[in-house]
């Protein structure tokens, strides 16, 4: 994408993103702020989120599905589809 930003007052920490992301350059840490003195701090571009430091100061927390592979993540309890009715 051109622009690439995320809106930390709609985050509701899913890990939904971490899941999604294809190259894996979203991460989930337990370190986290959530003061803002306006909208505008917590709208999030790509240049804050390339200035992270190394893998072992983040302190690594929820990574969903962690280690499965994204085409065959298993749910924990079965589900059924239903039919559309004809």
């Amino acid at each position: 994408p051109k622009v690439f930003t995320i809106d930390l007052l709609r985050c509701v920490y899913c890990g939904f993103c971490v899941d999604a992301c294809p190259k894996e350059a979203i991460v989930m840490s337990r370190t986290h702020e959530m003061a803002f003195t306006g909208r505008a701090e917590a709208v999030v571009g790509l240049d804050q989120l390339l200035q992270k430091g190394p893998y072992e100061e983040l302190d690594l927390g929820y990574r969903p599905y962690f280690g499965a592979p994204r085409s065959r993540i298993e749910l924990p309890i079965p589900v059924r589809v239903s039919q559309p009715p004809r």
